[in-house]
């Protein structure tokens, strides 16, 4: 479930149930809390943490003011999730709970398929009853913050075994999934197209990863097909249900919980069914609108105008921003609140008894260590800082660290001091061949590295150019996690449908753009399977490559620059930069053999009135982009904001899959302050990462390693 519910049905629920405005809030603050509480990186604070997560080697002092804590993540990342610590210590304790726990399942032999999580109804439902009654008792005790936010953690849990039911948090072919259908009974309409189908078919199987948002949205009927057994590859078992009544069905239940919390009277079914009404009537949405929190407040104080509906994620856990700390040689520390030691206490305890073991807490207690000589180290690099500009290597528009969450926009600035020049190491010099694991994955994907520029190029023959272009390719891209804007060019020359189009955004852990030529007879038909995808285009042979070139920008910053250059598609892309594609200004320049190509390009061709596809935009002119022509041959304008419609995935996907992007840049930026890497260089970072680093480093790597192996295999980008 989503925010939708986790938040606002149990904010109305607490307060039907009778608790105070107060209490309510928290409790519902805290149930949704569990989603948005991803820090996950060691943090410096000047509290002494409790004794819990001293003994348990969670926390760390490091002088006589400064402790090192390390959090216990209950988010759900994307990226993270790839980690088996991860989906064994978080996803399967606090949103895929199965009925016992993962050890004793492991212990008994038993199919994979036990560890998928069971509603909270049903008899074999052992483990989240028993994290829900502890917490009741807690409330009944005391109903204090603590008991509150234990309470809110257990009624978070409770509800998702109902939107995850018959999937597990852990890999493996119980969550392999086929959605058919997902529609919106507030819309009326279909809430999944296909093309956002194709993005969660290449999603790992982990979670409900593989069928989407669908069973987490209030306001459809979905039909999706799953995995019988294992010897099942024809993913034959259905499961049809409309959320709607699925989830009033958990409230009515979480309503119980929260009325015997107060030691008070059930509710009628009479009065449930008048609540219920009420409550599906303001959970129903466009699936878009689900997660919007401005309109949620909206239509949840218009339906129970007598509830105050408020929430801010991390609010509880922090007295105030960040500041710099003296101490640490401008190191970030955390000024944190009792509830966030407390939040995290709970958290390593529910992810100790759902693990059923220790020893996946034992390695992330390991992290600790590292992070603790770092800071000592004398060139110190506290965790969760960033160096900024410096003259080899300008990193001011990265993110800021993990110790801060991505809400989309313009990350903060850093307020680290740059870090002196390293000895080169592993530069590249001209010539540039992949010697190490990664370098040869990057080549492999079409790229290669420049040192001149600090950035990845394509090559000129890959695996791209034998796979044309498709509209397609531009829907599908934020399957490898790549939000960006698209511009596509469209004119006839000399018995031609031409394309150029240009390309700027995010690419997983990469800032960068493209610019691509393309080609297709112009009395070509359209089959059948275009009507789909979109037209398919080869791209132009050596004899029809285009001399270009470019600068991209960022809030008018040059970023990094392509001279004129004879290619069919020319790209820049630099690691380690986050950015949002409407902060990126690509000022682009090309040169046509011919005067009556350049005034085909810029006014479409004769061939798009005699086709009659003038309504299509051909041409700049089309398109209505301002545009130069600094000589006879050649045209020049600024690729800002994109003319033509963008892809409906991206739009709807953006948030979750930048909040990723964001997280895995922080992580490659924050190594390469610790090792003092001054390039991107796949051949040095590659080296250090796989062979001289430790645990974390080691993690990141992987991760690193299956982004370009997926990059690899996928044609469109």
């Amino acid at each position: 479930m989503n925010i939708n519910f986790h938040y606002f049905v149990v904010k109305t629920l607490c307060s039907a149930a009778g608790f105070e405005e107060p209490q309510a809030q928290s409790i519902a603050y805290y149930s949704q809390q569990v989603d948005d509480f991803s820090m996950h990186a060691p943090v410096c604070v000047d509290v002494k943490p409790p004794a819990y997560l001293i003994d348990r080697h969670y926390a760390r002092k490091l002088d006589d003011k400064l402790w090192l804590v390390l959090p216990h993540p209950t988010g759900i990342d994307f990226v993270r999730s790839l980690e088996k610590n991860y989906r064994h210590t978080t996803l399967a304790p606090f949103h895929f709970i199965p009925g016992k726990t993962l050890s004793c399942i492991e212990e008994q032999g038993e199919s994979q398929s036990a560890y998928r999580c069971i509603p909270g109804k049903e008899a074999g439902a052992g483990l989240i009853r028993r994290i829900v009654s502890d917490a009741v008792e807690q409330v009944k005790r005391k109903p204090d913050e603590n008991s509150l936010m234990q309470l809110g953690m257990a009624l978070h849990t409770y509800a998702d075994t109902y939107a995850h039911c018959h999937f597990s948090g852990l890999d493996g072919w119980e969550n392999k999934a086929v959605i058919e259908k997902v529609y919106n009974e507030s819309t009326k309409k279909e809430e999944m197209p296909w093309v956002e189908r194709m993005f969660f078919d290449k999603v790992p199987p982990i979670g409900h990863g593989e069928a989407g948002t669908a069973p987490d949205l209030c306001a459809c009927r979905i039909d999706v097909r799953i995995q019988k057994d294992k010897n099942d590859t024809a993913i034959s078992e259905h499961i049809s249900r409309d959320n709607r009544e699925w989830f009033l069905q958990c409230a009515r239940e979480i309503l119980d919980i929260l009325c015997d919390c107060r030691c008070v009277k059930r509710w009628e079914d009479e009065a449930w069914h008048a609540l219920a009404g009420r409550i599906l009537e303001a959970m129903q949405g466009p699936g878009a609108d689900e997660i919007r929190k401005d309109l949620l407040i909206s239509r949840w104080s218009s339906h129970f105008p007598e509830n105050l509906y408020s929430y801010e994620k991390n609010q509880r856990f922090f007295h105030r921003e960040d500041t710099i700390c003296e101490e640490l040689e401008n190191g970030l520390i955390k000024h944190v609140t009792e509830a966030f030691f407390h939040y995290n206490v709970l958290a390593y305890q529910r992810a100790k008894l759902v693990a059923g073991t220790t020893d996946l807490l034992q390695e992330r207690s390991a992290l600790l260590d590292g992070s603790a000589e770092n800071l000592r180290s004398a060139n110190p690099v506290p965790c969760g800082r960033l160096m900024e500009t410096n003259p080899e290597l300008d990193l001011s528009h990265t993110g800021s660290g993990s110790l801060t969450e991505y809400s989309g926009g313009k990350p903060p600035k850093t307020t680290a001091q740059p870090v002196p020049p390293r000895e080169t190491k592993t530069l590249a010099g001209k010539g540039w061949k992949p010697v190490t694991e990664l370098g040869k994955l990057v080549y492999t994907a079409g790229f290669e590295y420049c040192p001149e520029k600090d950035i990845l190029c394509s090559t000129y023959h890959n695996a791209q150019r034998m796979a044309g272009y498709c509209r397609a390719y531009d829907e599908t891209a934020p399957a490898i996690f790549s939000v960006i804007d698209c511009e596509p060019i469209y004119f006839h020359y000399d018995g031609y449908e031409w394309m150029l189009e240009l390309w700027k955004g995010q690419y997983g852990i990469e800032t960068g753009c493209e610019a691509g030529i393309y080609y297709r007879q112009s009395a070509q038909p359209e089959t059948a399977g275009e009507k789909m995808t979109g037209r398919m285009y080869q791209c132009v042979s050596d004899r029809h490559m285009l001399d270009m070139a470019f600068s991209l920008r960022k809030d008018g910053k040059e970023l990094f620059s392509r001279d004129w250059t004879k290619h069919w598609w020319l790209t820049g892309f630099r690691w380690g930069v986050f950015s949002e594609p409407e902060e990126l200004q690509m000022q682009f320049s090309v040169r046509f053999p011919s005067r009556e190509m350049q005034q085909a390009f810029i006014y479409g061709g004769a061939g798009g009135k005699e086709s009659g596809t003038a309504a299509l935009n051909y041409g700049l002119n089309g398109l209505g982009a301002a545009y130069k022509e600094p000589d006879e041959c050649s045209v020049q304008f600024c690729f800002e904001t994109p003319h033509c419609a963008q892809a409906e995935m991206r739009q709807r996907m953006r948030k979750t899959i930048q909040a990723a992007n964001y997280e895995m840049v922080n992580e490659y930026d924050e190594l390469r302050a610790k090792y003092r890497i001054y390039d991107n260089d796949p051949n040095g970072i590659g080296e250090i990462l796989s062979e001289k680093a430790g645990i974390i480093e080691k993690t990141f790597y992987e991760k690193f390693v299956r982004f370009y192996k997926n990059r690899s295999s996928n044609r469109a980008v």
